[in-house]
């Protein structure tokens, strides 16, 4: 497979900046800117935990746990689950915490006898999940020009007082653990706020086009209102849901009839397995145990009242036999010098260890503006990735952050074009960046002038030329600070030195833009696909120069033939350096 893949694992203290803002009476920070398994219970198992609490680092932050050795009948499931009494409708969530926190375990599913296992003590915590928060009068709201937080938790939910404000912005930040610098929020944004001081605010009862489509909008969707959405979601990798008619399972007495229409069943052609979608938990778990003891490929899955389509799609996912790649790191494709970064609501990676390499499936549900184009997709299906849309017609386009970024994602004028190769020659090079700007400009100039009293310096200018009304002389050889102080005070000219013997490409191009007062360096550069996007779902990422006024990438980096045409389609001139 061409490319390399892998995975990017990945306040200014916002209450003390608060506070000071309280105090004098400014601004608050937050200014909106612009710009499987179910493992069976084996005995009682022996806890061996390390007295000393210890520390370990995860995506930035330090998670505090206790090693714990693995001894017959540990299970994952037993440890989170049964002993720590955590919720198990997230229990693949703290696999891949587990996962992320134990390199050393090479599948974290797979527990040997003698395992050391670190293990969070607040695994909900760390994750950011906080269900007794949610869900009571929790509300959405689309961040407004001049918008900050002490604002909104004060004018939107009633909170006042320095302490209450504390009181809101932690829960704020449980609500919406994916944000995790705010000292910026931005015009557009949709930040899930706390219930009023009076409790009074509307339930959480989000459909398609109420908040922007980010990747995490499935989050926002209750399942039981958007089962066709479901199907849509686990028919990406194959799976059929049917809503009518009867399923006959097996049980010890004999067979039971259910009615899909209220029990639907997702079943996987590839892999024989079937999900049956236990809505409102009405199947008990006793009959469930049974039903799925009696039915080896069958997994019953409860769907609460307030589950999500994201949580039920995952868990169907789980049960399917996919594993579950975490959702806010990107997958990476290093194609030569482009590199390729997807990320997706639902990642996953087929687990069938007999096959070589992995298949992997990145779904996202997008609005009907904001359509990967058809040749990207097939580009990322080359590399071994099936990309998939699942296009909400009714979704309100998405609000993009209006601030500064590196690189517009505006859509440019779509015609192919050709990236330009500048010449290896240094000499050839600064030529072609100076036509580049339109500058005109004279070769081998020859000067004379006084250098003190009763001495005269003639030389040669390599490259002479206007800009910004004044002169600018290019030498490709070392000049002295006494000649160089003559020509400035008797031919007003400014000497750039370019001692292109010495210098790179790169180089020579960073002082010839500083020169010009480009103010630009050479970098990596972040090009979205999307202009109004919520979140960076697929940005394509190349080093060199950018030159907004010229729409213009100078680049020493190759840019696969299959990319090329999305630096075109943006507008952006491309030119290639050695």
């Amino acid at each position: 497979m061409e490319g390399s893949m892998n995975r990017y694992y990945p306040y200014m203290g916002f209450a003390r900046a608060l506070g000071i803002a309280l105090c004098l009476a400014l601004p608050a920070p937050g200014m909106a800117q612009e710009g499987q398994v179910d493992a069976s219970d084996v005995g009682r198992a022996t806890i061996r935990l390390r007295k000393s609490v210890q520390t370990r680092d995860y995506d930035g932050q330090a998670v505090q746990g206790e090693e714990r050795q693995i001894v017959r009948g540990d299970t994952l499931w037993r440890i989170l689950i049964n002993e720590k009494g955590l919720s198990g409708e997230h229990f693949r969530r703290y696999v891949i915490l587990l996962g992320s926190l134990n390199p050393q375990l090479k599948d974290p599913d797979i527990l040997s006898v003698g395992d050391i296992l670190f293990i969070p003590v607040r695994p909900d915590k760390v994750l950011g999940i906080e269900d007794a928060i949610a869900g009571q009068g929790s509300q959405f709201y689309r961040v407004k020009r001049g918008d900050y937080l002490f604002k909104i938790l004060r004018e939107q939910r009633g909170f006042s007082g320095i302490r209450e404000i504390f009181r809101a912005f932690d829960q704020v930040k449980q609500l919406n653990p994916r944000k995790k610098n705010w000292d910026l929020i931005y015009v557009g944004e949709a930040i899930l706020l706390p219930p009023t001081k009076e409790g009074g605010a509307p339930t959480l009862a989000l459909r398609p086009g109420s908040v922007p489509v980010g990747l995490d909008y499935g989050l926002k969707l209750p399942v039981n209102e958007h089962l066709d959405l479901l199907q849509e979601v686990t028919g990406v990798v194959g799976s059929e849901v049917s809503r009518q008619g009867e399923e006959q399972l097996l049980l010890r007495e004999g067979t039971v009839h259910i009615d899909r229409s209220l029990f639907p069943v997702i079943q996987n052609a590839q892999s024989g397995k079937k999900v049956v979608l236990n809505l409102e938990e009405k199947i008990t778990p006793t009959l469930q145990e049974e039903l799925q003891s009696q039915n080896p490929d069958l997994s019953i899955v409860a769907v609460k009242t307030d589950s999500s389509l994201h949580e039920a799609a995952d868990s169907v996912f789980l049960k399917m036999g996919y594993e579950s790649l975490p959702a806010d790191r990107p997958v990476v494709v290093q194609d030569e010098g482009v590199a390729v970064q997807v990320k997706g609501e639902w990642m996953l990676a087929n687990q069938d260890k007999n096959k070589a390499g992995q298949e992997m499936w990145i779904i996202s549900l997008a609005d009907a503006s904001a359509k990967t184009p058809e040749y990207l997709k097939e580009y990322l299906s080359l590399k071994g990735m099936n990309f998939k849309e699942i296009v909400i017609p009714s979704a309100a386009p998405a609000a993009g952050k209006e601030t500064v970024s590196t690189v517009p994602a505006d859509e440019g004028s779509g015609k192919p074009g050709e990236i330009e190769n500048w010449p290896r020659d240094k000499q050839e090079l600064v030529d072609a960046f100076l036509k580049t700007y339109d500058i005109s400009y004279a070769s081998g100039e020859k000067l004379s002038f006084p250098l003190r009293h009763g001495m005269r310096v003639n030389t040669t200018v390599d490259r002479l030329f206007d800009v910004n009304g004044g002169k600018i002389g290019v030498f490709f050889t070392p000049v002295g600070d006494d000649v160089k102080q003559a020509l400035r005070e008797k031919k007003s000219i400014r000497s750039v030195e370019l001692e292109l013997s010495a210098l790179s490409s790169r180089q020579i191009l960073g002082i010839l833009l500083a020169t010009l007062g480009e103010g630009v360096d050479y970098q990596k550069l972040r090009f979205p696909v999307f202009k109004d996007s919520t979140e960076d779902k697929l940005v394509l990422t190349v080093s060199g120069f950018f030159l907004p006024k010229h729409s213009m990438l100078l680049t020493d980096q190759t840019i696969p033939k299959e990319l090329q045409r999305f630096f075109f389609d943006k507008g952006l001139r491309v030119a290639y350096f050695r």
